[in-house]
């Protein structure tokens, strides 16, 4: 039998207390994860640990978000949700043109959250189901 590792968010978010509710609600449901709190911070882990989906924030202390998802687009096709405090259309729209899987605002649900996360992985083929009907 295949030991079956759970896939790994990487969360990029500078407040460490939103950070720490957030990423005990994606851990609880069995989500393996790694933190970052700057953007800089974020790419080093994308590209030392190579996650299955990222949560990005837009408003980090040394780079703007978006260029952050660039990067990202610039390397890998890896699903990345926007969860940020702005509502601000026009960073909305730069997001889904840089292929963005998903732009949330601060405020949604946790329950919310981890749909959209197993939705998104389902459909990027990360999320592997133990069907035993076979």
């Amino acid at each position: 039998m295949t030991a079956y590792m759970r896939p790994l968010v990487l969360m990029i978010e500078d407040d460490p207390d939103f950070l720490e509710i957030t990423e005990m609600a994606v851990s609880q449901k069995g989500y393996r994860t790694v933190v970052a709190y700057s953007g800089k911070e974020g790419l080093q882990s994308f590209q030392t640990h190579n996650p299955d989906l990222v949560i990005l924030d837009l408003g980090l202390p040394d780079m703007v978000g978006l260029d952050v998802l660039w990067w990202i687009r610039q390397i890998s096709d890896c699903p990345v949700i926007v969860l940020t405090a702005t509502d601000n259309v026009g960073m909305f729209i730069q997001a889904i043109e840089l292929e963005v899987d998903d732009y949330l605002t601060k405020g949604v649900g946790l329950k919310d959250l981890v749909q959209r996360i197993e939705l998104i992985l389902d459909r990027s083929g990360a999320l592997v189901r133990n069907d035993t009907s076979g």
